[in-house]
């Protein structure tokens, strides 16, 4: 759906490429997410996000002299069923998604056609 691989490298298709754009937005729409690395095969995406907080309040976290955090932070910024937490991976994934169908589904004049399987 997203291209080929062709002598062992990725060749994205323009729907690829849309996955690519989208994805690369991410970080400019939401100043907390840092992108890692990621990766768009024929059939599939898989990425690595950093959640980053630079808020003043951000707790600090000790270590040891081994450089094992003595105490793991508590968030209470945990989604609940119905109950998004904006900025958590969840909406950040469903935003993607969206956006991603969306263009595809346009551009294909296809509406409503499933391009992901549900969940991730």
């Amino acid at each position: 759906m997203f291209g080929d691989v062709v002598d062992q490298e990725m060749r994205l298709n323009e729907l690829g490429r849309i996955v690519q754009v989208e994805w690369e937005k991410t970080s400019v729409l939401r100043m907390a997410v840092e992108l890692g690395a990621y990766v768009i095969m024929p059939n599939y995406f898989r990425a690595i996000v950093h959640l980053v907080d630079d808020s003043p309040a951000k707790e600090q976290i000790e270590f040891d002299g081994r450089g094992t955090a003595c105490r793991a932070p508590t968030n209470a910024n945990i989604e609940m069923f119905g109950r998004p937490v904006p900025g958590s991976i969840p909406p950040i994934v469903r935003s993607f998604k969206s956006a991603v169908t969306k263009r595809i589904n346009e551009k294909q004049c296809s509406p409503k056609f499933p391009v992901w399987q549900r969940n991730y």
